[in-house]
């Protein structure tokens, strides 16, 4: 069903047409203002046919409505992008989870491809609290699109990976975890159960995730906001139709930490 749909088209006077299939109207009733961000807030990866844009938080996803609105999104062999937001989330106490984005982040290296002319390595670098946070975005002609966060000068409480696929319409889309795939703690493998079944889209933790949940659109997002403290995720339920969104959960030991996941596709991974 359309998300606020109504709301949506006060917003934009409704521009004398109707929603696309793919909008979904933004949990808070706005549309994120990095569809407004400047150039330089945003890089575009791209090779062996995959496709993501990035800003400096590290947040990707299309225009749509209720979507990041950050440049291309995200597809692989694809002419459309499949990616309504990827988002990060950090408690940098044990406190509340603060979404990695202004305010709470600051920019201390706006992201920067590495070689404009191949551009499949970009880096940014954000202060959030005393903790800085370092993003490597890497497009990996085997796998996707990799993203590896180190975090030094603190031990957060906890950290979240969010991702909200709309693989072919946000409808109809299907979820199924696949629990120690990829040398991690599992993937998802996500797919529209109507339309093109046979694409599967994946969200892969590469190392040291610690617990999973996914679930329609937005209660994944909103329990990790709602969370007072550094709440559990629910590593439930195994299999998911909707409107699919999922996270991976990060736990910390000590300072400085690692981490790597991926956004990727694998047709021959099987569903569910």
């Amino acid at each position: 069903m359309l998300k606020k749909m109504v709301l949506y088209c006060l917003l934009i006077l409704c521009l004398s047409v109707g929603l696309s299939a793919q909008d979904k109207g933004d949990p808070n009733g706005v549309i994120h203002p990095d569809g407004a961000a400047t150039p330089d807030d945003v890089v575009t990866l791209s090779g062996f046919g995959i496709s993501v844009s990035v800003n400096s938080f590290g947040r990707a996803g299309h225009a749509s409505a209720g979507c990041a609105g950050i440049g291309q999104g995200f597809k692989i062999h694809e002419t459309q992008s499949q990616l309504c937001e990827h988002t990060d989330f950090i408690s940098t106490t044990g406190g509340r989870p603060v979404t990695i984005d202004s305010p709470a982040c600051t920019i201390i290296e706006r992201i920067t491809l590495e070689n404009p002319e191949s551009p499949m390595y970009a880096s940014s670098a954000l202060a959030c609290g005393d903790c800085l946070v370092h993003f490597e975005q890497i497009i990996d002609p085997d796998a996707g699109w990799v993203t590896n966060v180190g975090i030094s000068g603190c031990r957060p409480g906890c950290y979240y990976s969010y991702t909200d696929y709309d693989v072919n319409g946000f409808g109809n889309n299907g979820g199924s975890w696949h629990a120690r795939e990829e040398g991690g703690l599992g993937q998802f493998v996500i797919r529209n159960n109507v339309t093109s079944p046979d694409v599967h889209y994946l969200f892969t933790d590469l190392s040291n995730a610690t617990r999973w949940q996914q679930g329609e659109y937005p209660t994944v997002r909103n329990l990790i906001l709602g969370f007072s403290g550094c709440g559990d995720l629910s590593n439930a339920p195994a299999l998911f139709n909707g409107d699919w969104t999922g996270a991976l959960q990060y736990g910390f030991t000590g300072s400085p930490s690692s981490f790597s996941y991926r956004h990727g596709r694998d047709n021959t991974v099987i569903f569910p």
